[in-house]
C-alpha cells in the first residue's frame, strides 16, 4: 500500500507540479528484475538495481524474508514448494532526493507457471536454441525475451504424435554483454491489439564454451580431476546434480589460479544414472554444465600413454561388436568420429591407431576417447595421459617407521622446454613439484637431495624423496606412483615401483671367480626384522629369474649368505636377493657384481700431485675408464684404458691430491660404458719419512722425516710394524731426526715398516725399513 508524503513546499514551480515530480522520480521501467516462477520452486530471486528504503514480500497473505545474495542479487526463501496459480507480491519504496520521505515506487505480481516450457541447454556462440512443450494447453508461439525486450515471435510445431516443438534462431539475438535470457511462450491471441498470453517464462542461462571439463571416471572412485577454464572468476561454486536432483555442492576458494580440483564422486554412482556437474557464479546463476563420461572398461582394453618427446601413434585396444561409432577429443572438441564400418563388429579383441601429433602439444591438452551406442550416447571411455619421459624411481624402501618411504630415483628433463615446466629453486618448490601416492591415498612428501649431474649428458638430477601416510602404516604389498607436475591436474612425468621394505642391508659386492665370490652376504636390519614374526626366506634371482632354492632364516638371525656361484659368471647380468614373508615379498635388493680387474695402486700422497701406479689384472671381462672416487663423489676420470685376458698390464693415472684432507675415503672404479666392473679401496698417506734404515747387528733403527704446516699432519709418535705387528710407540728424537731401539727383533727375513702418528692417534705414513 502507498505510503502517505508531502513534497517540500521549495520543490515546486510552475514548472515542476506534483504530478510532473512523480512522472520522473518514479520510473517507467522497473527498479529490479524479477526471475520467473514455477511449480515446485523453493526461492525466488530478483536483482535490484538501486538503492531502496523499504521493501516487502508476500505470498498471498503470508509475508517473506528477503536476503542479500551478492551485490544486487536478493532472495527469498519459501516454507513449502510454489504452486502453479500461486502469486507473490513485491512492493519497494523509494527516496529519490535527499531529505524526501521514502514513497511507494512500484509493485510487482509474480504469477507461479506450471512447468511448460523445456529448452535444451544454451552455450555462447551457438546457432539455435531448441526445446519442446510439455502441456497440453494449445501454445501459439514462442519468443525471446533479451534484457528485458521482446523479440521475434516463433511459430511451435507439432509432430504426427502431438508433440509440440521449436527452434529459434538465436545467434544474433545475444550478445557477450546479454545479461538476461528469458523463453515465453505464448497463447493465440483474439485480437492482434490484445496484450501477449503468456502461457509460460522461462530463464535461459548463457553456458560458456570449455569452461568446465573432468577427466573419465569409474563407479568405484571416490573423486575425479575437473579442470576450469582461465577464466576461473565466473565460477564460485561447483554443484553435483545425479538424475535431475542436485546432490552436493561445493564452494570453490577465493584463489582464482586454482583451475583444477578432486572433486567428490557422488555416492552409489551406477552405470543408468545421470551425473552433471554445474558451474555457478556468485549469484548462483549457472554458467557451465559438464557431464564427466563414466570409465566402465566394457569397450576399451588398455590406456596407452602418449608421449610428447617421442610422438608415437598409439594403439588402443577395443572389444569389437561392441560400440557403434566412437570419437576422439582434444580439450572438448572433437577432432574425428570412427564411423561403424571402420569399427570391427565382431567380438574378440582389436586395436585403433590414434595420430595424436597434429593436435596434442603440452601436457595441458585433455585427449579423451569416447565409445558409443547407436544413439550416440557413451558406452565407455578413457583418458590418454600426456607426459614427458624422463622420471625413473630405482628404490622405494620402507623405512624403521613403517608409515615413511625413502625414495631414491633419476629425473631427466632435457627435452622438457622451460615453458613447460619452470624448474624449481629449492627443495621446498620440488617438493611442490612432486606428488606420491599409495592404495590411491596421496601422502605427505618432502625432497631431501636433488642434485643435478654435470657429468651426465643434458639436464639430469638424482633425487632421494621421503614420504609418510600420516593416516596408517603402510602394508606390503604396495604400488608407490610418484609424479612430476607443474600444477595439480597437470603431470608432466609418471613413475611406478613397488614399496618393499629396508630389510637387507650391508649387501657385500660379490666378486667373479674368486673365492670370495661364492655366497652372497649381507645382513639384516634387526627393528625391521622384528615386525615379521617366524622365518623369512631368501631367494637369488638372476636376470628376471629366480634361481636356486628357498633359504630360510630364523628370526633371530643377523647376519645371512646365499649361495650364488653356480649362477654368476659376468659382471653384466643382474642380480637381486629377494626376501619373503609368507609369500609376500618385503625386499628386493641388487647384489653389486665386481670382476678383479684392479689389482693393486700404489698409495695416495696428501699434498702433492701425482702419478699413481696401477695394476690391472688379467681378466676376460674389458674395461676402458678409470674414475677416482673423493668420499663418495666423483673427482676425476680418464679413459682409454685396456686390459688384457692373459696378462697383468701396468697404466698410472694423474691424481692432484693437494686439496685432500686427512680422513678422506678414495676408491678407485674401474668401468665400461658407464657400468662398474670393481670399486677399489686406496690408500692414503702423509709423506712424513724421507729415510729410514736398520744395520743388522746393530740398535736402532733410524732415519729423517719431514714437518707439515697442518698441525693434523705433524708427526707426534712412531712405532715399528714388525712382520704385521705394531710395536710401542715413541716420540721422533728431534725435529727432524728419530731413531727406535729394536735390537734383537729383527731378522734379515724380516719385514718392517715405520709407523707415524698424529697426536690423535691417526696414522700418517707406513714407511718401509731398508735393511743392511
Amino acid at each position: 500500500p502507498m505510503l502517505p508524503f508531502a513534497f517540500h513546499e521549495e520543490l515546486l514551480t510552475a514548472e515542476v507540479t506534483p504530478a510532473a515530480l512523480l512522472k520522473n522520480v518514479r520510473p517507467s521501467e522497473t527498479f529490479a528484475t524479477y526471475y520467473p516462477l514455477h511449480e515446485g520452486d523453493t526461492s525466488f530471486q530478483w536483482n535490484e538495481w538501486d538503492v531502496l528504503k523499504w521493501r516487502s514480500l508476500y505470498l498471498g497473505a503470508t509475508p517473506l524474508s528477503p536476503y542479500p545474495v551478492h551485490a544486487e542479487r536478493y532472495e527469498a526463501q519459501l516454507a513449502t514448494p510454489l504452486q502453479a496459480g500461486q502469486t507473490i507480491r513485491y512492493f519497494s519504496t523509494y527516496a529519490p532526493l535527499s531529505g524526501m520521505p521514502a514513497f511507494y515506487t512500484e509493485e510487482y505480481v509474480g504469477k507461479v507457471y506450471a512447468k511448460g516450457l523445456e529448452a535444451n541447454d544454451y552455450t555462447w556462440g551457438q546457432d539455435f536454441l531448441d526445446g519442446k512443450w510439455l502441456r497440453t494447453e494449445a501454445v501459439h508461439t514462442v519468443r525471446l525475451v533479451v534484457d528485458g525486450h521482446p523479440t521475434q515471435e516463433v511459430a511451435v510445431t507439432t509432430d504426427a504424435n502431438g508433440a509440440v516443438y521449436f527452434r529459434y534462431y538465436i545467434k544474433d539475438k545475444v550478445t557477450v554483454s546479454t545479461e538476461d535470457i528469458r523463453l515465453q511462450a505464448l497463447g493465440k491471441k483474439d485480437k492482434p491489439t490484445d496484450a501477449p498470453v503468456i502461457l509460460d517464462d522461462i530463464r535461459i542461462p548463457m553456458l560458456q564454451k570449455q569452461q568446465l571439463s573432468s577427466y573419465s571416471y569409474h563407479l568405484e572412485d571416490t573423486s575425479v580431476l575437473v579442470r576450469i577454464a582461465e577464466n576461473r572468476q565466473l565460477v564460485h561454486s561447483l554443484h553435483s546434480v545425479v538424475d535431475g536432483v542436485q546432490v552436493a555442492a561445493t564452494v570453490l576458494a577465493s584463489d582464482t589460479t586454482v583451475t583444477s580440483l578432486a572433486y567428490p564422486v557422488p555416492r552409489g554412482m551406477t552405470r543408468q544414472a545421470t551425473w552433471v556437474i554445474e558451474a555457478r557464479d556468485i549469484y548462483g546463476d549457472l554458467v557451465a554444465k559438464w557431464a564427466p563420461p563414466v570409465s566402465t572398461a566394457e569397450i576399451w582394453t588398455n590406456v596407452p600413454t602418449y608421449l610428447l618427446d617421442a610422438k608415437t601413434v598409439l594403439a588402443i585396444g577395443y572389444y569389437g561388436g561392441k560400440m557403434q561409432s566412437a570419437q576422439i577429443l582434444v580439450n572438448q572438441v572433437v577432432i574425428a568420429t570412427v564411423s561403424g564400418a571402420s569399427l570391427a563388429q565382431t567380438s574378440g579383441l582389436a586395436t585403433l591407431s590414434l595420430d595424436l601429433r597434429n593436435h596434442v602439444q603440452t601436457v595441458h591438452d585433455h585427449v579423451q576417447l569416447l565409445a558409443l551406442d547407436a544413439n550416440k550416447k557413451p558406452l565407455d571411455s578413457v583418458d590418454i595421459p600426456i607426459l614427458y619421459t624422463g622420471l625413473t624411481v630405482t628404490s622405494a624402501r620402507q623405512q624403521t617407521n613403517p608409515a615413511q618411504v625413502l625414495v631414491e630415483g633419476r629425473l631427466d628433463l632435457t627435452s622438457v622446454p622451460a615453458t613447460a615446466f619452470a624448474r624449481p629453486m629449492d627443495l621446498a618448490q620440488w617438493g611442490r613439484a612432486f606428488q606420491a601416492s599409495v592404495h590411491a591415498r596421496d601422502l605427505l612428501l618432502r625432497v631431501l637431495k636433488m642434485e643435478r649431474q654435470p657429468a651426465a649428458t643434458g639436464e639430469v638430477y638424482v633425487f632421494t624423496l621421503q614420504v609418510e601416510d600420516t593416516t596408517a602404516s603402510l602394508t606390503l604389498p604396495a604400488l608407490l606412483r610418484v609424479n612430476l607436475q607443474q600444477e595439480q591436474g597437470f603431470p608432466l612425468m609418471l613413475a611406478e615401483t613397488p614399496v618393499y621394505t629396508a630389510l637387507l642391508k650391508e649387501i657385500q659386492p660379490f666378486i667373479i671367480r674368486t673365492e670370495q665370490g661364492v655366497y652372497v652376504k649381507g645382513a639384516f636390519d634387526t627393528t625391521i626384522r622384528a615386525r615379521f614374526s617366524g622365518k623369512i626366506s631368501l631367494q637369488l634371482c638372476v636376470d628376471g629369474f629366480l634361481q636356486g632354492s628357498l633359504a630360510y632364516w630364523e628370526a633371530t638371525a643377523t647376519e645371512w649368505q646365499h649361495y650364488a656361484k653356480s649362477w654368476i659368471s659376468h659382471s653384466d647380468q643382474r642380480i637381486e636377493v629377494i626376501a619373503y614373508h609368507g609369500t609376500t615379498i618385503i625386499d628386493r635388493q641388487p647384489v653389486p657384481l665386481y670382476v678383479a680387474s684392479i689389482k693393486s695402486v700404489s698409495t695416495v700422497q696428501l699434498g702433492k700431485t701425482q702419478s699413481l701406479q696401477i695394476t690391472l689384472a688379467a681378466s676376460a671381462e674389458r674395461l676402458t675408464t678409470l674414475t677416482l672416487y673423493r668420499n663418495g663423489s666423483r673427482h676425476s676420470g680418464a679413459g682409454g684404458y685396456a686390459n688384457s685376458a692373459l696378462e697383468e698390464k701396468q697404466v698410472t693415472f694423474y691424481v692432484d691430491a693437494t686439496a685432500f684432507a686427512l680422513g678422506d675415503v678414495l676408491t678407485m672404479r674401474a668401468s665400461i660404458a658407464d657400468r662398474v666392473l670393481q670399486e677399489f679401496s686406496l690408500q692414503v698417506e702423509v709423506p712424513l719419512f724421507q729415510s729410514a734404515v736398520f744395520q743388522l747387528g746393530k740398535d736402532y733403527v733410524t732415519g729423517t722425516y719431514q714437518r707439515h704446516t697442518q698441525p693434523e699432519w705433524q708427526l707426534a709418535l712412531l712405532a715399528l710394524q714388525l712382520n704385521g705387528d705394531v710395536l710401542s710407540k715413541v716420540p721422533p728424537t728431534t725435529d727432524s731426526d728419530f731413531k727406535y731401539y729394536a735390537k734383537g727383533k729383527i731378522l734379515e727375513t724380516s719385514t718392517v715398516r715405520v709407523c707415524g702418528y698424529n697426536a690423535n692417534g691417526q696414522l700418517l705414513q707406513a714407511y718401509p725399513v731398508m735393511l743392511k
